[in-house]
């Protein structure tokens, strides 16, 4: 199961991006949430209200383990947190790490680990982060750790 961003950042959308600090305002937010969606409809029905574990990889490195009652809904929300972040998003670690990632050249995908029941998630979730001890997960069934840096994956 692979769902990959198709974000390619132009020249123009990226000095956009570094002029305006990247921050949307709140009152943007729903035209480009529906600008995202309308970018992945393809995806939606395969996604949309799925129940499951997903992995964000970085050049098919497992960064981010996470779980979610609707993947796509999901999926949506992590790019534009990553790419057209709101101020509360802007300075969050590990949106930051993929912004700089997808700037650099990276790809950038979604995969589902496992679909599951709701029941199932946070003890599904627990295994996967510690089976892969992913760089950008702060919250681990062992307690808090910091952040990673993924350049390493990247550059």
């Amino acid at each position: 199961f692979h769902y990959q961003i198709h974000y390619t950042m132009s020249e123009r959308k990226l000095e956009d991006f570094n002029n305006s600090k990247g921050v949307i305002k709140m009152e943007n937010f729903k035209e480009i949430q529906a600008k995202h969606y309308a970018e992945h409809e393809a995806s939606r029905a395969k996604y949309e209200n799925k129940v499951g574990i997903y992995a964000i990889t970085c050049n098919d490195n497992i960064v981010y383990v996470g779980k979610s009652t609707n993947l796509f809904n999901r999926f949506v929300a992590h790019e534009m947190n990553a790419m057209e972040p709101t101020e509360r998003d802007y300075h969050t670690k590990k949106y930051t790490e993929l912004r700089e990632a997808v700037m650099g050249g990276a790809t950038i995908s979604y995969i589902v680990l496992e679909y599951c029941s709701k029941e199932q998630l946070a003890a599904r979730e627990s295994f996967y982060i510690m089976k892969y001890w992913p760089a950008l997960n702060r919250q681990t069934p062992q307690g808090n750790k910091p952040v990673e840096s993924i350049e390493k994956y990247w550059k």
